[in-house]
């Protein structure tokens, strides 16, 4: 890919701030709206169903679309968690852990058919496979610890992209790449994008 490192890096984070905004969203939605819950709150919603519905369907697929972007390990011309990593390991030769991305192929054909046939094209058998992704098993859970392992992963590559790119005497001495739950807790610019629109996903639910 022709676009340099930073260009790639605020590409990524930008997708990533928006893909787990929407989950968050829905998340919110589900969990506040939930009957047992908050019942009150739950008929509200149900007042307005053709709208609440149609967000929740919204941001599902701006989810699950945002989530592939990250995964493509063959276009040349788009940024991915692969572009990245392979620019930030030409930055810095041998920092990049070699198993940082083993587990990609995994999530990405766990939801490769929902996205190619349900989201991202009108295939003719959409209902069936809407069927089929109903049943399929999916909670927050899950989903949310897919995401987890996307952030964490861009995570890691911006913090050694951001070493790499120092001057040798502003490194920190003997650094090595961040753990997960050391990766999950770095703040970066999206993530405080990511907690304001939590935070007004809340208030818009308790203003109803």
């Amino acid at each position: 890919m022709s676009k340099s490192i930073d260009d790639q890096r605020e590409v990524i984070q930008t997708r990533l701030g928006e893909t787990i905004a929407s989950f968050l969203i829905g998340k919110r939605i589900n969990e506040r709206g939930d009957i047992a819950a908050d019942p009150s709150l739950n008929a509200k919603l149900r007042q307005r169903w053709n709208f609440w519905s149609e967000t929740l369907r919204a941001h599902q697929l701006a989810m699950f679309t945002g989530l592939d972007s990250f995964l493509d390990d063959k276009r040349t011309d788009v940024a991915t968690l692969y572009s990245f990593a392979a620019a930030v390991e030409a930055l810095d030769p041998g920092k990049v852990p070699v198993d940082l991305l083993n587990g990609l192929p995994v999530i990405r054909d766990k939801y490769k058919i929902y996205r190619h046939k349900l989201f991202a094209h009108n295939d003719f058998k959409r209902p069936e496979i809407a069927k089929q992704f109903d049943a399929e098993g999916f909670t927050y859970q899950s989903l949310e610890a897919d995401l987890n392992e996307l952030e964490y992963i861009y995570k890691v590559l911006a913090e050694i992209a951001t070493q790499a790119q120092m001057v040798p005497a502003a490194r920190q001495p003997n650094w090595k790449p961040l753990t997960k739950s050391a990766a999950l807790t770095l703040t970066f610019p999206y993530n405080a994008h990511v907690a304001n629109v939590v935070q007004d996903t809340d208030d818009l639910l308790s203003d109803l």
